[in-house]
């Protein structure tokens, strides 16, 4: 069993957050854009076994974000250092456009690296930023160079048995979605990637010292989003660690699994294989209802609307597939997830409440601490069934960064509940939410929270 809405911390070098039992640990989607091969605006023909391997443009500077800490090389100013990386990457493009870039990417879908990079170097001076797209658009196409077709991979006699049944249960999931949920599934989830290690990225968070308010980081098309994604760990604590170093509360989480938005055919990946039954169908659907309504920047919309898509799904799953032992196992779990999740909603509410308060900074900083240890303390003491299940995850200790990410995946959840209850089926369902969707934020919290109130 894993427990998906609660992430594994990477602090000081170790995943251990999270129940004994989950070892794949959490997956948030990571929201931004994903990044591919550049060159194949139309779609050249490719050679399945090609492989491509991007360049670093520039490094991460300190900042982590454009303008902070990229000095001028050495005789050339500011402009010059500008004028440079611009060539650098305009001649990386010329060279990917030229070479088998897109030999990785499954019918060389789209220019996104080109697109973004040359983008990015236009309007953007700093270095932060372009080393950051740098090392995302080299982490997805290697994703998306691992892929192999499902049926190969099951084919394979030294494919484990449970991968093995793994790949066969995503591929009813997939026809269950797009029939049964009206899911666009496409090619996704139809390949499988082994990644020979145990997150795919490393998501970093981040939240003031006395608030619960994450900082956002903005990018193209996707908007701002409440963390920031890495595709290697080293690099995800770095830049916890300067962030730390400036003072906020920083948590470093493992994630499992990702959504592309529809840009590319996510693969089911090899860190996610192990779960459980029902948490494996559960991630599918979560996962292609990303792909079926994503609103730019609004994290709590977009979690709550696809963790009540993936729990309806489940639902009718099980109706749809009668399975005693495996239905029964996840009541069980869903009936712990919920108690825990209501005993650390109840705790991040005393959070908010002394953050909120008029007390001088020095003295809500102590009775943070107080309250840290009381919540441990709490747990230690608890008569409920989570006790026991969530030992590491408490053990690895609190800040307002771990804090924040409690509520993001349920806040709304209950509102969409209500109005799938109104609409005569799920397209309704979905015109629904996407009116929802494309309404202004203030407007769509105030239609969210009507139905809040109005649910059962």
């Amino acid at each position: 069993m894993t427990d998906r809405y609660l992430s594994q911390s990477t602090a000081g070098g170790k995943h251990g957050r999270g129940p004994p039992a989950c070892v794949a640990g959490e997956r948030r989607p990571l929201e931004w854009p994903a990044t591919g091969a550049a060159g194949c605006g139309r779609r050249p023909r490719c050679s399945p076994g090609d492989a491509f391997r991007a360049p670093v443009a520039v490094t991460d500077g300190p900042g982590g974000r454009a303008g902070l800490g990229c000095g001028a090389a050495s005789g050339t100013g500011a402009g010059g250092a500008a004028r440079l990386r611009r060539a650098r990457v305009r001649r990386w493009a010329k060279r990917a456009a030229r070479s088998r870039a897109c030999t990785a990417l499954r019918s060389c879908a789209r220019p996104i690296v080109v697109g973004f990079v040359l983008l990015l170097t236009n309007l953007l001076s700093g270095c932060g930023t372009l080393g950051y797209y740098a090392q995302a658009a080299r982490g997805e196409v290697a994703v998306l160079g691992a892929r192999l077709p499902l049926q190969r991979v099951v084919a394979d006699p030294r494919t484990p048995e449970r991968t093995r049944h793994a790949l066969a249960l995503v591929t009813d999931a997939r026809a269950f979605a797009a029939r049964e949920l009206h899911l666009p599934v496409g090619g996704r989830f139809d390949t499988f990637a082994d990644l020979g290690r145990k997150f795919v990225v490393w998501n970093v968070y981040a939240a003031p010292a006395l608030s619960l308010n994450l900082r956002q980081w903005c990018y193209p098309i996707a908007g701002c989003a409440v963390y920031r994604g890495y595709f290697a760990e080293g690099a995800a604590r770095d830049y916890g660690a300067r962030l730390a170093a400036r003072g906020w509360d920083v948590d470093v989480s493992g994630v499992v699994a990702y959504s592309t938005l529809g840009w590319f055919d996510d693969p089911v990946l090899s860190t996610f294989v192990a779960f459980a039954d029902f948490d494996l169908l559960g991630l599918i659907f979560h996962e292609l209802a990303h792909g079926r309504i994503y609103v730019p920047g609004d994290s709590r919309f977009n979690e709550s609307f696809a963790t009540f898509v993936e729990e309806e799904g489940l639902a009718r799953w099980f109706a749809a597939h009668p399975d005693a032992s495996g239905l029964l196992a996840y009541q069980r779990s869903r009936a712990v997830r919920g108690a825990f999740l209501t005993f650390m909603l109840d705790w991040r509410e005393r959070f908010a409440a002394l953050y909120d308060s008029p007390l001088p900074a020095t003295e809500k900083l102590q009775r943070k601490a107080e309250l840290v240890a009381g919540l441990r303390a709490a747990y230690a003491d608890s008569l409920q069934p989570f006790r026991g299940r969530y030992d590491a995850y408490i053990d690895a200790g609190f800040n307002n960064a771990r804090l924040a990410t409690v509520a993001a995946y349920h806040d709304w959840e209950p509102a969409f509940r209500a109005l799938r209850g109104k609409a005569a089926d799920w397209p309704a369902f979905y015109r629904e939410v996407e009116v929802l969707a494309h309404a202004p934020p203030a407007e769509r919290e105030r239609r969210l929270t009507a139905l809040m109130t109005a649910a059962p």
